[in-house]
């Protein structure tokens, strides 16, 4: 059973537009405004002057976010992510929303978020910066939290919907939407696709760049004129933020497999010195070493790094620097008769 359930709202204006009172004065305090508590101070001003009686239809994410309350009732808590657009006039709507929620619920729990780049007047600010940190932000919160997630897609501006169901997706969330003039919840559940992180991988990776761009042509991520588009760069960030994760999986499982390999398979040195003796995960004089090799007297022999082939072209100096380091330590740690052995197996 689920224990609590995050909601996570996009925040339009809908509260200031639906006012039918003159609130151009108000407006341009707005645009005023700086510091939280003066959003906090004229938020808490306006709604006592403005909203005598919550009917819950003060904004659409109100709406949908009481809605979804409604659906999960037999849920103990829950967390409202307030996440407002990159103008002053949606954060100051995330402060009354936020008013308006504790009111109909003491002490509700909500977090107000303004993200950067996230606006409408901008596209390229909007394409390039305000969705790759709300796919930050979803990611940090999937992180951070092992909670179920549901995004609340009624607020803020409409072009911004079929990129927040992508994510949704993505991240398996639920999505609800509830249509002007209408109370009833529409539910996106999490359907039975994702990327094709191997696909991907394998366009972004690959040395001809001839090929990376027609294939991104062919998926629709560049435009005839090579200018991404807005998918193209969602692809791209979900891309880079998910993968190192994915490789770090995967790395991993390598290693294991040749821990499990050597155990087996006695290693055999330059010298044919045979061992048996492997660890893995060592840490010496603050180096990591993925598997290392010790004769029967407990003494080095040999180590074995294990790396994905992109960090040949992706982190050459890195890997370079890490290698010297490596070979600084085992110069220390060496014998007479002991060379400095550091093997690799790269694999993709």
């Amino acid at each position: 059973m689920i224990k609590k359930l995050n909601i996570i709202a996009t925040v339009g204006t809908s509260i200031l537009t639906n006012r039918k009172s003159d609130i151009n004065s108000l407006v341009e305090k707005i645009k005023k405004l700086k510091s939280e508590d003066e959003y906090k101070e004229l938020a808490k001003e306006f709604t006592e002057k403005e909203i005598k009686n919550i009917s819950g239809n003060e904004s659409a994410e109100l709406q949908t976010i009481l809605e979804i309350i409604k659906k999960y009732k037999n849920i103990q808590a829950f967390k409202i992510y307030l996440i407002s657009s990159d103008t002053n006039d949606s954060y100051f709507c995330a402060f009354v929303d936020d008013i308006l929620l504790n009111k109909l619920f003491n002490n509700m729990s909500v977090e107000k978020i303004r993200l950067s780049g996230l606006c409408v007047d901008n596209y390229d600010k909007f394409k390039n910066i305000g969705i790759n940190e709300f796919l930050k932000l979803i990611n940090k919160l999937n992180i951070d939290n092992s909670e179920e997630f549901a995004l609340c897609i009624s607020g803020g501006f409409k072009g911004f919907i079929p990129i927040m169901t992508i994510v949704a997706q993505i991240f398996n969330m639920k999505s609800y939407y509830i249509f002007e003039k209408s109370n009833v919840l529409i539910e996106i559940p999490v359907l039975p696709f994702n990327f094709d992180y191997e696909e991907l991988y394998d366009i972004y990776t690959t040395p001809n760049e001839q090929n990376k761009i027609d294939r991104l042509k062919k998926h629709g991520f560049l435009d005839n004129d090579n200018n991404e588009t807005v998918i193209g760069n969602l692809a791209k960030n979900i891309y880079l933020l998910k993968t190192p994760y994915l490789i770090e999986i995967w790395g991993k499982i390598v290693e294991f497999l040749l821990y499990e390999y050597f155990h087996i398979f006695s290693y055999k040195t330059y010298n044919n010195e045979i061992s048996n003796n492997i660890k893995k995960n060592i840490i010496i004089d603050n180096i990591e070493f993925d598997l290392v090799f010790y004769d029967k007297n407990k003494k080095i022999i040999s180590t074995l790094e294990i790396k994905p082939v992109r960090k040949l072209y992706e982190n050459y100096d890195e890997l370079v620097n890490q290698i010297k380091r490596q070979i600084n330590v085992l110069k220390k740690k060496r014998n007479k008769r002991i060379r400095n052995n550091i093997l690799f197996f790269i694999w993709k």
